[in-house]
């Protein structure tokens, strides 16, 4: 069977080869009408018309994939809060047609089939590694980056006072492997615990259910609840956090240069 063109295309759809190339390719900013756009993706699809992802990335010089490293941890509810957190990233990242995969090679191996690594939760020395290791950009979240040029996106919960109107409180959050944004959080947050496992938690129940307590993630929210406790859930603007995390991604795959390159939330 001969193989469908772009350019057969366009002939059946009386349209220009470009117009069939910007509604396969998605290319944004077109002005197409939606009859247009349906009678191509109708003719391509009746043609089981097959794009080249493997020219197109040649041309664009990109993989449109992104790799993500998450860090190792060995309490239950943190790898569920980070699961949760990897399950938004990747699908605003789908939205931007980006596909992420789970890197879980050791962090001093070269990566060279992605356009660029997210690493979440991991050490202040684990990232070093990651970084040094790669010349595609990395991403430090939920730890810090130590590279001037790198995106550092962390929570530190800066804003718990104003937004939830609490004078005195306790933070509950879960302790990351990263020291340095630990200490960042215990400095916006004086009376901060941070918990590590369920032995730990468990014995902290008597000493914080008369506390005014707030919690970083739905995980230990639930625990809480659980155990008859009361806790205000953190109010970081989450759909932000997530679209920084992507907005900046692209832009160091696109080595396009900024002034800013830490968000703290």
């Amino acid at each position: 069977m001969k193989k469908t063109r772009l350019i057969d295309i366009a002939k059946e759809a009386n349209v220009s080869v470009a117009t069939v190339s910007y509604v396969l390719n998605k290319t944004p900013n077109q002005r197409i009408s939606e009859e247009t756009r349906i009678k191509i993706e109708q003719i391509a699809a009746l043609h089981n018309y097959k794009k080249n992802n493997a020219a197109s990335i040649l041309a664009k010089g990109q993989t449109k994939t992104i790799g993500i490293y998450v860090g190792k941890y060995d309490f239950a509810l943190i790898n569920s809060h980070l699961l949760e957190l990897c399950y938004k990233i990747i699908t605003r990242f789908n939205e931007e047609n980006y596909t992420v995969i789970l890197l879980t090679s050791n962090y001093n191996t070269n990566i060279n089939y992605v356009d660029a690594i997210l690493t979440l939760g991991l050490s202040d020395e684990d990232f070093i590694t990651v970084s040094k290791s790669n010349v595609i950009p990395v991403i430090a979240i939920e730890c810090k980056r130590h590279i001037p040029w790198t995106f550092e996106i962390c929570r530190v919960y800066k804003d718990i006072k104003s937004t939830l109107l609490l004078d005195d409180y306790v933070l509950l959050t879960f302790k990351y492997h990263s020291d340095e944004l630990n200490k960042l959080v215990s400095q916006f947050n004086p009376k901060t615990i941070y918990v590590s496992n369920f032995l730990q938690l468990e014995n902290l129940i008597n000493e914080i259910k008369d506390k005014k307590i707030v919690v970083t993630s739905d995980s230990l929210l639930s625990y809480l609840s659980a155990k008859g406790i009361l806790s205000y859930r953190d109010t970081v603007n989450m759909s932000n956090f997530i679209n920084v995390i992507i907005n900046s991604t692209i832009l160091a795959i696109e080595h396009r240069e900024v002034s800013e390159h830490v968000f703290h939330f």
